[in-house]
């Protein structure tokens, strides 16, 4: 019998196995340090958001605030992120499919941005 070709993606694989890594200064180009600086402010918004929100519902009412309860606090946060999750499970790969990649990001630091600003007035 013949010996067998090996199939070609597994030649390229053992090739690729033999190579050095690379080093973290040959991976940190451009396209991924911008990911990780896009993801770092998302990230950096979102946690002040979720960290200022309780604080602005549970401020009395003579300061700005909505007075609530923590129990009622709770609800909201919670109903909040269940909506969330039900959201991103319904329409989100639409959306990005839709808008594409780039624009979902910069709509989502943007919508942030502006809840976080929100707040303060």
């Amino acid at each position: 019998t013949m010996p067998k070709k090996p199939a070609h993606g597994a030649t390229q694989a053992t090739q690729k196995a033999n190579d050095p890594p690379l080093t973290l200064r040959q991976q940190l180009v451009y396209p991924v340090v911008l990911t990780i600086a896009n993801y770092a402010l998302m990230v950096l918004l979102n946690t002040s958001v979720y960290a200022l929100v309780p604080l602005f519902f549970s401020m009395p009412l003579k300061f700005g605030g909505l007075g609530f309860k923590p129990v009622t606090i709770g609800y909201a946060m919670g109903g909040c992120g269940f909506l969330s999750d039900i959201f991103q499970v319904v329409f989100f790969s639409r959306l990005v499919r839709y808008f594409g990649e780039r624009r979902m990001v910069v709509n989502g630091i943007t919508s942030l941005a502006l809840v976080f600003l929100d707040l303060s007035l």
